[in-house]
């Protein structure tokens, strides 16, 4: 099913019954991509889903502007509004990065989060690490040096920043179709995390716990980016999966379901 936000659709489908987490789905997916996970948590939560703006069914809202992180937290938020509070925000990648401004906002009663490799990228920056911040800047500037027709190139290299060289390689043909598809829509995702530049006193003002998570073999990027946002909320922590990297939530559904399952429950 859809909801309307302006006019426009953003996906919501929901199972189960208990405790509310909402699952934010990362670029590159929808939120069918929760579904390994989702497997494991079935019989004990109600289980909301959405995918971000540009993909699946949740039609695109940015412009090009500075504001866009907010108008793709506007999109969560509504499908925070329309499952009913609280709930609790579990977010993968880019998902977590949109999350991460749905906290900081402040907008709709959270009970806790959950974030798998969130890229909030600009947090490298404020945290004086000029080294880690330029590699992600790397991967925005290698999208506007492409042609319309190289997009789909370095898409491919998103994929291998994250998870690793050959991870692209590694997807099933019709993923690889999807990836290239999308990239245009990636390519805005890695400008909205740069653009996201909330202090680090919004961070220190969100009123629930927050759980940070990282692939153990992961990039340094990633593992940087959750320590610091750790460090920064009030009631946060951080934590690593052995034997993962970015795309955890597909490799280890089980780790995943189990982290989000004792941060909800205890």
């Amino acid at each position: 099913m859809a909801l309307l936000l302006d006019g426009k659709p953003i996906d919501y489908d929901e199972t189960g019954e208990g405790p509310t987490l909402l699952l934010v789905p990362g670029s590159f997916s929808t939120g069918a991509a929760w579904r390994p996970v989702m497997k494991r948590l079935a019989g004990r939560f109600r289980m909301v889903t959405t995918s971000l703006p540009g993909y699946g069914g949740t039609a695109e809202r940015r412009s090009g502007g500075a504001d866009d992180i907010d108008r793709l937290a506007e999109a969560i938020e509504a499908v925070a509004e329309r499952a009913g509070g609280p709930v609790h925000l579990v977010g993968h990648s880019f998902g977590g990065c949109v999350a991460m401004a749905v906290a900081v906002r402040q907008r709709v009663e959270l009970s806790g989060l959950t974030m798998f490799e969130a890229n909030p990228g600009d947090v490298l920056r404020i945290a004086g690490e000029p080294d880690l911040h330029a590699q992600f800047i790397g991967m925005r500037d290698a999208y506007r040096a492409a042609t319309a027709e190289g997009l789909g190139a370095v898409a491919a290299g998103v994929i291998d920043f994250w998870g690793g060289t050959g991870s692209f390689a590694a997807l099933p043909p019709a993923v690889q179709d999807f990836v290239r598809a999308t990239a245009a829509t990636n390519a805005r995702d890695w400008q909205s995390a740069l653009d996201f530049q909330a202090p680090q006193a919004a961070y220190a003002a969100v009123p629930c716990p927050g759980h940070m998570v990282f692939g153990a073999n992961g990039t340094a990027v990633a593992r940087r980016m959750a320590k610091v946002v750790a460090g920064w909320l009030p009631q946060g922590r951080v934590s690593g999966i052995d034997g993962a990297s970015h795309f955890m939530t597909a490799t280890h559904p089980d780790a995943v379901a189990a982290i989000i399952a004792a941060d909800v429950l205890g």
